[in-house]
Formats: structure tokens, C-alpha cells, sequence
């Protein structure tokens, strides 16, 4: 089954502009500057300032993660898988603990084979956010992909049980694993039955030496 990449992003915060900011503005629009008031500097809460600044900073970093994150989905849905991975590097620098970055950055790992990144990412993923199903529905693609089955059953199980209405878990992911642990159980019932013999003078299959 081909693995859908999903590299859209469904939640935007709204951008907030900090009231102090909005009167500057205005302000600088009147043709005033806030330099020109005389401003008693035992009036000003400069406690107040800092928690403020402080605020606008961390908001501007996120603001930054956003907008690389968008550049790298972009990139993505092009293809450019590695481009894409590196602007979320980025992102991650300013945002370390979003798992949603992890998580895409998983999904281009997948689409580029690189399976053994794609499970470490996505285990990220789910360890910062344990409760959505998302990130583990993109760890049991990349458990298929290592050829691990039980564990990529187990993460859909997981997936389901936090989304139980995602329809696409149900009849492809979910329903992929079940197929593949088939498979891998009637080739194993089917190879007990044969013993291999490393000396090639002798015929490989035991069916023969009976």
C-alpha cells in the first residue's frame, strides 16, 4: 500500500498584536514619536516591560517556527523532501518540543526510504505528545518499513484507540498490518517443515532424505 503523505497543516493561530505595539503605531501614523514624550521613567513599570518584551520574544520565535514550517510543507508537497527536512530543522531549533514538526519530518523520511530516521523521528513525536494518534499512525508506517509488523500493528492499535473514528487507520493502515502478519505467519508455518544444509554436495531440502 503507498504511504499518503500529510503534509498539510490543519491548525493556525491567529496573530495577535500587543496593544502597546498597536499604540506605537497609531502614534508614529499621527506624526508623533514616543521619544518625543516626556515620560517620567519613575512611572513606568519596568517589571511589566520586561515580562512583556519577554512575551513578544517567544512569540516571534514561534511566529519564525511557523513560517519555516509552512516553507518546509511546501517543499514537501514539491517533493524536495531534503529541502524540507532542513527548513524543519530550523523550525526545531527555535521550537525543540513541537512534535508536529517531528512528525513530518518522519513522513519525509518515509517517502525517501530513509526508514531507520523516519522511526526515530516519529518516536519523538509520540513521546512529546502521547495522545495524538497521528504521530502514532506515522511510527507504525515507519515500523512497516523496518520490516517490523507486530510493533507497527501495536502503534495503529494505539492510533485507533485515540482516533477511533479515522476511518483511513481502520481500512488501510490497520488493515496493511494485519495482511503482512499473514503473510509472515504462513511463510513460517510453511518453512519449519524444510531444513536447509550448508554443504552444497548435498541436497538442500530434507523432504529429500527421507
Amino acid at each position: 500500500m503507498e504511504n499518503k503523505a500529510r503534509f498539510g497543516w490543519k491548525r493556525k493561530r491567529p496573530t495577535q498584536v500587543d496593544n502597546h505595539v498597536a499604540e506605537l503605531f497609531r502614534s508614529q501614523d499621527n506624526g508623533e514619536s514616543e521619544l518625543d514624550r516626556d515620560v517620567n521613567e519613575s512611572e513606568i513599570d519596568w517589571l511589566h516591560v520586561t515580562r512583556k518584551s519577554k512575551r513578544n520574544y517567544l512569540e516571534s520565535r514561534e511566529a519564525k517556527s511557523n513560517r519555516l514550517r509552512a516553507e518546509g510543507n511546501i517543499l514537501a508537497e514539491n517533493e524536495r523532501y531534503w529541502e524540507a527536512i532542513s527548513k524543519w530543522n530550523q523550525a526545531l531549533e527555535l521550537t525543540p518540543n513541537c512534535c508536529y514538526l517531528y512528525e513530518l519530518k518522519s513522513q519525509a523520511f518515509i517517502q525517501l526510504g530513509e526508514v531507520f530516521p523516519a522511526v526515530q523521528a516519529a518516536e519523538i513525536a509520540t513521546q512529546l505528545n502521547h495522545t495524538w494518534s497521528e504521530g502514532f499512525q506515522t511510527l507504525g508506517r515507519g515500523q512497516i518499513g523496518l520490516g517490523e509488523v507486530d510493533m507497527a500493528l501495536k502503534s495503529f492499535q494505539i492510533a485507533i484507540h485515540l482516533d477511533p473514528s479515522n476511518s483511513e487507520l481502520w481500512n488501510e493502515d490497520l488493515a496493511w498490518a494485519r495482511s503482512l502478519q499473514s503473510q509472515a505467519k504462513l511463510f513460517n508455518q510453511k518453512s519449519k517443515g524444510i531444513r536447509y544444509n550448508v554443504n552444497p554436495k548435498i541436497k538442500c531440502c530434507s523432504e529429500f532424505l527421507n
